[in-house]
């Protein structure tokens, strides 16, 4: 994973914010993103999201991220048969962007609190 730039990083969190909130989807970023705000920042070459989508809608969304220039990683989802329809990796500029739909009602919970 070397070589990945902070900026394509950068370049690939906001292209996935302003698509989501085009396509006006409830998010939160998760991962190494968020604990850089809310723990101990680590190194991470991919940006993470919950997003208040749930089964086959987070197919379609993946597929209306198409348009923000995000392409849906098909070799990921033949490795990762078992996370059909509750999480989908896209790619852009080589960043891979991770879309979690909500497990439970923790993570419906998680979106309706989070912050700006």
């Amino acid at each position: 994973m070397a070589g990945h730039s902070g900026d394509r990083l950068a370049a690939a969190l906001l292209r996935t914010v302003v698509a989501l909130r085009r396509l006006r989807v409830r998010y939160v970023l998760i991962g190494a993103w968020a604990l850089g705000v809310w723990g101990r920042p680590r190194a991470t070459f991919d940006v993470d999201f919950l997003v208040l989508v749930e089964g086959p809608a987070l197919d379609a969304l993946a597929a209306q991220l198409g348009e923000a220039g995000l392409t849906i990683d098909t070799e990921w989802r033949t490795w990762n048969p078992m996370l059909a329809g509750s999480q989908v990796r896209l790619t852009t500029d080589s960043i891979a962007v991770d879309l979690l739909a909500p497990r439970d009602a923790h993570d419906r919970r998680v979106v309706e609190r989070r912050r700006r």
